[in-house]
Parts: structure tokens; sequence; C-alpha cells
């Protein structure tokens, strides 16, 4: 495998690999360097560990601008832990929900997908669909409870029919980067009854700590 993957990544790209098993299985390469797991860690045991607290940097994510100029919004591991939490904590995430992830995970709404499922021990499908009816498949194929996604992305799927199959595992939908039009809300209520619509909004720099109530 080592060698597979040597041969398809230039070297400018792989400087090391790092094998687990018998230290006598090898290979010979050239143009990058191979560990044994065993080695490494042996190594590392005499290093200095590296000083991590809550305010230290863990992303830079990108925010487009809605309310001022796209950029980079740098983000803790406080912000994200604390982003999940109340993000987890209104929506009523549990460890047996199954989350749909319709955004970028370079976007922050995205990547809560994650932070929110990880912090509750749920589940997370991530999807790069081509039409809006994949993601109706989609909450029907994977028993999906809560999608979330932008307006641009709810005002497509709300046009269209909700099979039993996608509905009845829906415990809510949430909207976030921008104001859902009403007849699209209207839409999405009448097509799925039983599911409680979340409109959410915050700044990146705080993910979304702001809500309407169902």
């Amino acid at each position: 495998l080592a060698e597979r993957v040597g041969r398809r990544l230039p070297a400018a790209l792989l400087r090391a690999v790092i094998v687990v098993g018998a230290a006598d299985a090898r290979p010979v390469t050239s143009g990058f360097a191979i560990h044994a797991w065993s080695d490494v860690m042996a190594g590392s045991a005499s290093r200095r560990a590296h000083r991590v607290i809550d305010t230290d940097i863990t992303a830079i994510l990108y925010t487009s601008g809605s309310t001022g100029k796209p950029k980079g919004v740098v983000l803790s591991h406080r912000n994200m832990v604390v982003g999940a939490k109340s993000v987890a904590q209104y929506l009523e995430n549990r460890a047996d929900d199954r989350i749909l992830s319709v955004l970028p995970l370079s976007f922050d709404a995205g990547f809560s997908q994650l932070t929110t499922a990880f912090h509750v021990g749920a589940s997370v499908t991530l999807i790069n669909y081509l039409l809006p009816r994949d993601v109706i498949a989609s909450c029907a194929a994977e028993r999906i409870t809560g999608p979330t996604a932008v307006p641009p992305r709810w005002i497509q799927p709300a046009q269209l029919d909700w099979p039993d199959a996608a509905r009845e595992s829906l415990r809510y939908f949430a909207n976030t980067g921008g104001r859902m039009p009403k007849p699209t809300l209207d839409r999405l209520r009448a097509a799925l009854p039983k599911s409680a619509p979340y409109l959410m909004y915050g700044l990146a720099e705080s993910f979304r700590s702001t809500y309407l109530p169902p």
C-alpha cells in the first residue's frame, strides 16, 4: 500500500508514511521515509507535550459576509465546544439523531453539523448533491432526523413532494445564514407537519447562538 501511495502522490506532498504492524514488513522506497508506529511512539514519549488550552486557535472558517465583508473567522477550541453545546441544546440533539449535512464544512454552519453530532454522539450523513430531490431522497434513505440548510437550499426542496419515507423520521428542520422567505417556511410546514422548524441566527464568531423557537 505504501508503494502504491508513493507512486500516486508527488514527492512534494508525501514526506513520510507511518506503518502499523510488523517493522520488518516495511518496503524499501525512494522519495519518502517509512516509519514503524512503535518507533514513532517510542520517540514521542521523550518529547515535551505541546501546551494546549481552550483559547488556542483551532480553525479559521469562512464567512460569506451577509452582514459585512467576506472574511476568515479565527475560532478557538472554546468557540467550537460552546457553539456545539449551544446548538445541540436548543435543537435537543441526542445520540439517536441522524443529521444530514448539506452545507460545506468550510462554512461554520456546515462544520457545526459535525460538532453538534460529536457533542451528543449522533451520526452525520455527508451529501454533495446535484439536485434538490437528492436531499429528499437522502432523508428517506438515511432516516434523517434533522437537516440544516441556508435559504437558497430550502426554496427548491420546499416546492417538491416529500414522500412519507422522507417525512416520518424528520424531527426538525433548521435554517441559518439568512432569512427564510415566509412562503418557503409555509410550504415546508405544510409538507412536514410533524417536524419542528428552527430559524437560527448568529455571527460566525459565535455560531448560531440565537434562534426563533418553533
